[in-house]
């Protein structure tokens, strides 16, 4: 089943399109994780709690994992290892494959067996179809929500990274947005702290030491690298001097 707002084909006023086009890296962030191998970062600390260096390794891209687990495919497998048949790894390769094909049918495209090659096919029409216009940021949220289910599930099941809870609340600036839900051009702290998730209550800022990447669930902002999460760590600071200098003043 697939929500139709995802298969709609519209042409988008100006602000529209620019509200759209903001999704586009956290959907080839997603898309790419699914069908390329992953550079993943490991913090090696020293004695006294300092970070010595960062270890990289090339992980198997997360398809392949899944296929992997639906015993379809021998990549990321060791040799002489087989793992046995894994049905919730063949029910969601299932659902991935029957949207990835309606996306296409939606875009006018074709389709093949290889599941990466459809994905990246469907990427890059959507791509031509979000510049033209033709995609809502509605759909937009949608889309990119349903890759970052598959990115996680699978991800957490095949290749589960370290994750750390993000107390304090997000420092990114957006938009805001006016009666009619358009943007404008002044702009404001996201400051969520906590986002509810499939009912459950999570910090809003999503932070992956594995890969050295944060991201805030509320308004989709990325911190990527070493360098994006010392930013993130200064742009927190600077939130929490503002809020206290505005309740100081108060």
């Amino acid at each position: 089943m697939t929500n139709t707002a995802e298969l709609t084909i519209v042409r988008l006023q100006p602000h529209e399109l620019e509200a759209s086009l903001r999704f586009l890296p956290a959907i080839t962030d997603a898309v790419n994780q699914l069908i390329y191998p992953r550079l993943v970062h490991t913090e090696i600390h020293n004695d006294a709690g300092g970070i010595d260096r960062i270890h990289t390794e090339e992980h198997p891209a997360l398809v392949d994992l899944l296929e992997h687990g639906t015993g379809s495919s021998n990549r990321g497998r060791s040799a002489g290892i087989r793992i046995p048949i894994d049905a919730e790894a063949l029910e969601l390769w299932a659902q991935i494959r029957d949207q990835v094909r309606l996306w296409l049918r939606a875009l006018g495209a074709t389709w093949t067996d290889d599941l990466k090659n459809d994905l990246n096919t469907w990427h890059t029409h959507h791509e031509d179809a979000v510049h033209r216009g033709n995609v809502t940021p509605a759909a937009h949220t949608i889309i990119a929500r349903r890759l970052d289910a598959w990115v996680d599930r699978i991800d957490a099941k095949y290749d589960p990274d370290e994750k750390r809870e993000w107390t304090s609340p997000c420092p990114a600036l957006i938009p805001i947005t006016d009666a009619d839900g358009n943007d404008t051009d002044e702009l404001r702290r996201c400051g969520a702290r906590k986002v509810l998730i499939d009912g459950e209550l999570k910090s809003a800022i999503d932070l992956n030491v594995t890969r050295l990447t944060a991201r805030c669930r509320r308004c989709r902002t990325t911190w990527e690298g070493e360098r994006g999460l010392k930013q993130l760590r200064w742009e927190t600071n600077h939130y929490d001097d503002e809020r206290q200098s505005t309740r100081a003043d108060q």
